[in-house]
């Protein structure tokens, strides 16, 4: 299969499991409220919460394993592919223990951490299953990173999708039969040991090879995938400080009244952002096999990805500008609405996040995360800085700017920065110009278009439809307008990204 059809396939294979995961999502956590209670909905999102910062010790061995074996698959050194698993199944089997002793060991405390709680849940064997399902996706999971590494990231796409459908129906099942929390979390589990084996299976059976001679993972070896995984933590714990860090300030400057206002907003966003970031990460094997393979065609394949991800960028930044809004307003109320400053810094702050996806699937692919690992860090003080400065000038709006200045400042030139030079083996000069310019326009677009919007009172949903006409329609122009001159319709049709 060629690389453009894997892409098409691996992009929407995630997509729409991304989708599918919010609906099914949305569907359980209502009927476990109704069933469960807010008390048990409440020990749910803590433990899960606690155990989010448990598994950040993985954050970067996975992509760092991957990376380094884009170029033996591309050559067919099935030597090296089995010493590279090798060195991936002792990571995760030292993470899943890992987790597991320090699981257990904040047992003893989680009557303290939950003193607050008063139904009649066993709350100390609820965290231990929770520890085990967690666990057992690592300790059964590794094996994983040969079908993303392989370009068949729809494989692993499809198989989470068939299993959280069936997780799903039988959690709702048990919910409305049994009202059990313990067998709602045992279901978690039993879906989790399933899936994995399941993918093991089609390892084994795909890639016979890797039944052969086990090869032990060398020091040499583990270390040339920690130099990888250092700088990809220090990028993924910044992303996770970046986006706690406007919730606190929010908090702690204005009120926490206000930061539940933000969060209605940013829940939206968020679920758009990870739309897109599910379509646009499922191209990163293809951009490292091909780096490894065609590395004289890395170029070509970037801007044509560039202009695609960035016409639909301007789309959904465009259409986030004039609705966010209006939907809060029909969804919640007035009460619930902030101003149009707010609005369009959400907007614009996503275009850029958006239009750097692509950078950051060539970083990663690449493996350019070696160079300049400070910068996630000066993005964390630059945010906060700017933040803490403007949140007393312009309210939640100059912090969701904070947050827009650190990226301009730092991940918005550096990875081009980093990518020509080392990749391409371009001046990124131009390219810069023509980024910048980019956003400029669009941030004055999209204020302009969130200040006339905000001039419509009595918002109506007949009124919500029209304008959502409207705002779709010239949406769907400018960014057509963009894209013409840069990739043809035919070959998109064609499916010839790359």
């Amino acid at each position: 299969m060629n690389q453009n059809k894997l892409l098409i396939r691996n992009a929407a294979s995630g997509t729409v499991m991304q989708i599918a995961k919010l609906f099914l999502n949305f569907v359980v956590r209502t009927i476990f409220i109704h069933t469960l209670g807010n008390q048990a909905l409440g020990l749910n999102g803590l433990f899960t919460n606690i155990l989010s910062l448990l598994s950040l010790t993985e954050l970067g061995f996975g992509a760092a394993v991957v990376t380094h074996m884009y170029k033996p698959i591309a050559e067919q050194n099935h030597t090296r592919i089995r010493v590279l698993m090798g060195v991936y199944r002792t990571i995760y089997l030292g993470v899943g223990a890992m987790v597991a002793i320090l699981g257990l060991m904040l047992v003893p405390f989680i009557p303290t951490i939950t003193r607050t709680y008063t139904g009649s849940l066993n709350v100390e064997f609820i965290f231990f299953l929770y520890v085990a399902n967690i666990v057992f996706s690592y300790t059964l999971g590794y094996r994983t990173s040969m079908l993303t590494a392989d370009q068949r990231g729809y494989v692993v796409n499809i198989t989470t999708l068939l299993g959280f459908l069936m997780q799903s129906f039988m959690q709702v099942i048990v919910l409305f039969v049994f009202r059990s929390f313990y067998l709602y979390l045992v279901v978690a589990i039993l879906a989790t040991v399933f899936q994995n084996l399941y993918l093991s299976y089609r390892v084994k059976k795909d890639y016979p090879y890797l039944r052969g001679q086990k090869k032990r993972a060398s020091i040499d070896d583990l270390r040339s995938v920690m130099d990888y995984a250092k700088p990809l933590l220090v990028y993924q714990v910044s992303g996770v400080v970046n986006n706690s860090t406007d919730s606190i300030v929010i908090s702690q400057f204005l009120s926490v009244a206000m930061t539940g206002l933000y969060s209605n907003y940013m829940m939206i966003v968020s679920a758009l952002l990870s739309l897109m970031t599910a379509m646009v990460s499922a191209i990163t094997s293809t951009i490292g096999n091909l780096a490894a393979a065609r590395p004289h065609d890395l170029y070509q394949a970037f801007k044509r990805i560039f202009s695609v991800i960035s016409s639909v960028s301007i789309f959904v930044g465009f259409c986030l500008g004039g609705l966010l809004n209006p939907f809060i307003v029909i969804w919640l109320g007035d009460a619930s609405s902030l101003n149009w400053l707010v609005s369009g810094s959400f907007a614009i702050n996503l275009f850029v996040t958006l239009i750097g996806l692509p950078l950051m699937v060539f970083r990663e692919a690449t493996g350019s995360f070696v160079y300049r690992r400070y910068i996630p860090i000066i993005s964390v003080v630059i945010n906060l800085v700017v933040s803490v400065i403007l949140v007393n000038f312009l309210g939640v709006g100059g912090v969701i700017i904070g947050t827009l200045t650190s990226r301009l400042l730092t991940y918005t030139w550096n990875d081009p920065d980093v990518i020509f030079k080392h990749h391409f083996r371009i001046r990124p000069r131009g390219f810069l110009i023509r980024i910048y310019r980019l956003i400029l326009i669009m941030a004055i677009l999209i204020f302009g278009e969130a200040f006339l919007v905000s001039r419509i009172q009595n918002w109506t949903f007949l009124r919500f439809v029209i304008l959502s006409v409207l705002v779709v329609g010239v949406s769907v122009f400018v960014s057509y307008m963009y894209l013409r001159n840069k990739v043809s319709i035919r070959e998109l049709i064609h499916g010839k990204i790359i």
